[in-house]
């Protein structure tokens, strides 16, 4: 592994920088008491761009440890006993470094990682296939990038978490593949241009995407992630859908669930998206769009008086008139379970905004299923 520590100048004295491999005390200058280390952190070589995040772990002369990670401006701030100094730098995603050097006087140092998908070339070829209606089915063969996909599996982002989930907001927040997400909602979309229309749209996209499969460890998959392997449970296919969504600029919400009633207690994730309330009067009644055999879940935020539709992604549909796609708006949030509403930018907790609308349904909303799939959460396909 290459080690590229680069220009070494001395810090706060307005010295230039000397190209030395350590940062030490010229000729007979006495040793201070103290030294400091700033080490700035960057990708591929010297002079590539800072990473924030980067863990710098060591001890000083004198065995004492230390462990930082470098800040926003992309460096880390040590300060020990001089003489010998070792250190390890990692990163997730980035081939971990470590070496000793001598170390006796205040001091920069420039250290490079390298990218463990730098290797990664050509394209992941997966063909999607999903009703975006009642009448219309939909194919879609779509180039995955190869060094993306890596990326995604050695993103920085958190991967489990207890119940609410709050996390599950960075993983659609991160921002390698962001330009790649809108193109593929754009082209999932391209046959629809109104709101309602893309929204149903883009929810069998999910839908039909990725056969349901209880998480083992409980691990979250990122958006790409979800893509590539085609199968997932409801917090990766509503982090999937919230992505698609957020891309396009839909005003959307993480929503999630814990249900004490069930043996034992379990949780379940669903994604909310803002509606009109012409949209749900148009929707309303005894023969709702959910009369087959599901619920006409509405909620209200009480901030600003908009209305948000509960957006279920774990179903498994088979064909174009099987009854098993979910529309907007179709979907159970049982009476006892404590639920919890939060934002896709920062994570924040919204649930105190929110309350539930009670409108007509043909389910028990004290349902103890954790997920229902299929009959259970059924809705007219296509009736947008």
């Amino acid at each position: 592994m290459r080690r590229c520590f680069a220009v070494i100048g001395v810090l706060g004295l307005g010295l230039a920088c000397m190209w030395l491999w350590g940062c030490f005390a010229p000729g007979l200058a006495p040793s201070p008491s103290y030294v400091t280390v700033r080490m700035y952190i960057h990708e591929g070589s010297e002079t590539g761009p800072l990473i924030i995040g980067a863990r710098v772990q060591g001890y000083d002369a004198a065995g004492n440890p230390f462990d930082r990670s470098t800040n926003t401006s992309g460096y880390a701030q040590i300060t020990g006993i001089p003489g010998l100094w070792h250190f390890t730098v990692s990163k997730t995603g980035y081939h971990t470094i470590a070496w000793d050097q001598s170390i006796t006087q205040d001091c920069q140092l420039d250290v490079c990682l390298e990218d463990v998908c730098a290797g990664e070339t050509g394209n992941i070829r997966e063909t999607y296939c999903w009703w975006g209606d009642y009448f219309h089915k939909w194919e879609l063969v779509w180039d995955i990038p190869r060094y993306l996909y890596c990326r995604s599996r050695f993103a920085d982002v958190p991967r489990s978490g207890d119940f609410p989930w709050y996390g599950n907001a960075k993983l659609v927040k991160w921002p390698e593949d962001d330009e790649f997400i809108l193109e593929l909602a754009l082209a999932i979309n391209s046959p629809y241009s109104d709101y309602y229309e893309r929204a149903t749209n883009t929810l069998h996209f999910v839908q039909a995407l990725m056969p349901y499969v209880e998480d083992v460890g409980d691990y979250w998959q990122t958006p790409v992630e979800t893509l590539v392997l085609q199968k997932g449970d409801c917090e990766d296919g509503t982090i999937l859908l919230v992505a698609l969504l957020y891309a396009l600029r839909f005003p959307v919400c993480f929503g999630a669930y814990w249900n004490p009633i069930t043996q034992p207690p379990k949780g379940h994730s669903f994604g909310l998206v803002q509606v009109s309330q012409e949209w749900v009067n148009a929707h309303t009644g005894p023969f709702n769009k959910c009369w087959w055999m599901g619920c006409w879940t509405i909620l209200k935020r009480t901030t600003d008086g908009t209305l948000w539709a509960m957006a279920e992604t774990t179903v498994d549909p088979d064909g174009p008139i099987d009854m098993e796609y979910v529309g907007l708006g179709c979907g159970t949030i049982p009476e006892t379970a404590t639920v919890k509403i939060f934002d896709v930018e920062t994570g924040a907790d919204l649930s105190p905004e929110f309350q539930r609308l009670e409108k007509p349904c043909n389910c028990s909303s004290n349902s103890p299923n954790l997920a229902p799939k299929g009959v259970s959460w059924v809705g007219l396909k296509g009736y947008l």
